[in-house]
């Protein structure tokens, strides 16, 4: 049945037309087999996918007219968005072994996805027809070690095609295989690194919430951490300057027209 959505993009259940529920009830049972003894221990997770991608949100709410590709507006004053962002789950933390939470785990993504092309070229003798744009958003940190979108490059021919390089330094994007696409956001701030936090300006990162500010790194009784500084973004989107995300925005828009 996956075999069937996967190449088809629909199955079959005794004759009829299945479902995704009705696939993921089946996954259920199997995870429920031998759950107890596969469960993966995670702890402490920050979450900070999550939190990026309510940045991304945000900045396409505040951006929405110049980015109709990616978003819409409606009648009533709320969004529609025309891409989706990746939900970290326990069935994919279970099954591919896909981490909740850190960058890092981009990488397992893109090796089951490579793994998944070189057995259908094997079985089919041709390669899956891919219909969407996969695009990984990755904090541009491309010159510190251990960090994750170095180990990415790393891991991909880039890091031995230096023409390839520096076309994905100035254009902040590569292709890595035939639908997916890595990119980031451009450095700020004279910065040899930047996180997707240092696109705001300073008036809104030195923002006081019940007399603490933000700190990325430091946790302290007079700091507040990401969480609180990614809640205040987006409730407060509609009076904040986004035009250091325009960028970022246009290479993902770029991407999937």
């Amino acid at each position: 049945m996956a075999y069937a959505l996967y190449k088809n993009r629909e199955f079959e259940i005794n004759g009829e037309k299945g479902t995704l529920n009705q696939l993921k009830s089946r996954f259920s049972f199997i995870n429920q087999i031998d759950r107890f003894n596969n469960e993966l221990a995670i702890k402490n997770n920050a979450f900070d996918h999550k939190l990026s991608n309510m940045l991304i949100k945000s900045s396409l709410k505040r951006l929405s007219d110049f980015h109709p590709n990616l978003i819409e507006t409606k009648f009533d004053g709320t969004f529609k968005f025309k891409i989706s962002f990746l939900q970290r789950t326990k069935i994919l933390r279970y099954f591919f072994n896909f981490p909740l939470d850190g960058a890092d785990a981009m990488q397992k993504f893109y090796n089951f996805t490579v793994i998944l092309i070189i057995m259908s070229f094997y079985t089919m003798r041709k390669i899956l027809i891919v219909r969407n744009t996969v695009i990984f958003v990755l904090d541009n940190e491309l010159d510190i070690k251990d960090k994750p979108l170095k180990k990415f490059v790393n891991s991909f021919d880039i890091k031995n095609d230096k023409a390839k390089l520096k076309l994905f330094k100035s254009n902040l994007n590569t292709n890595i295989i035939p639908n997916l696409y890595l990119t980031t956001h451009q450095l700020v701030k004279e910065l040899s690194f930047c996180e997707i936090e240092y696109l705001f300006e300073e008036d809104v990162l030195k923002v006081k919430i019940n007399n603490k500010t933000f700190n990325r790194h430091i946790k302290k009784d007079k700091y507040y951490i990401k969480s609180i500084f990614v809640n205040y973004i987006s409730r407060n989107y509609k009076t904040i300057n986004f035009d250091q995300s325009k960028p970022m925005l246009n290479n993902i828009n770029d991407l999937i027209t």
